[in-house]
């Protein structure tokens, strides 16, 4: 009867623990939700404040807490979820830090239109068709857990400039005037858009046309 009691006893302090754990992962996912959408509300140029980047080297050290803690037992505790957030924040401070050190401005609908114009006068065809206006509605990050707007991507560039090192839904769209010159790394999946005519066919490989265009 007492090896019962104790073996019930323990089974209920390590299930309480991994709600416990799971509470303060899902907790800490919101926080990190909260600091990208607060991210998403500074002009890019505002962007270069040092509380944030001390702010990711907390988060993280709550992470790997976190995970000390899920490591004694099999249970994943929802840690992928929070792991995705994390390199979602990471991205974000990497491309608004690019972004506001380079010079590159918030495009619109109305330029990006503009410019696809010109591309399909070129006898260029685009490479994706959407039912919908052009950069309009929101779209979900990779991990399901945040969304923003379309257009929030789209930038024209001011001046020669680093493309940053952005990948999937952190990517960029980028115009690039007559005359701008710029270095990219290995890894990113921006997509150019060069104005310059006798570069305009050279445009990268996502080139959406929506049913507003015309």
């Amino acid at each position: 009867m007492i090896k019962k009691i104790i073996y019930y006893w323990e089974s209920y302090k390590i299930q309480k623990e991994k709600d416990s754990i799971n509470r303060d992962i899902e907790y800490l996912n919101q926080e990190l939700i909260k600091k990208i959408n607060e991210l998403d509300m500074y002009p890019d140029c505002m962007f270069l404040e040092k509380h944030r980047i001390i702010d990711l080297t907390h988060y993280e050290n709550q992470f790997l807490s976190l995970k000390k803690r899920a490591d004694n037992y099999s249970d994943d505790c929802s840690l992928f979820f929070l792991a995705n957030t994390i390199i979602s924040l990471k991205e974000e401070i990497e491309k608004k830090s690019q972004i506001a050190k380079n010079g590159l401005e918030k495009a619109n609908s109305q330029q990006y239109k503009h410019w696809l114009r010109k591309y399909i006068n070129a006898g260029y065809k685009p490479t994706h068709f959407y039912d919908y206006n052009c950069f309009e509605g929101s779209i979900t990050s990779a991990n399901g857990r945040f969304t923003r707007d379309r257009d929030e991507n789209l930038y024209i560039a001011t001046k020669n400039f680093e493309v940053p090192a952005a990948c999937g839904s952190s990517s960029l769209c980028i115009i690039i005037p007559k005359g701008i010159k710029f270095t990219q790394p290995k890894h990113n999946h921006c997509s150019f858009y060069y104005e310059d005519p006798e570069l305009i066919g050279k445009s990268g490989s996502f080139i959406p046309s929506h049913s507003d265009i015309f």
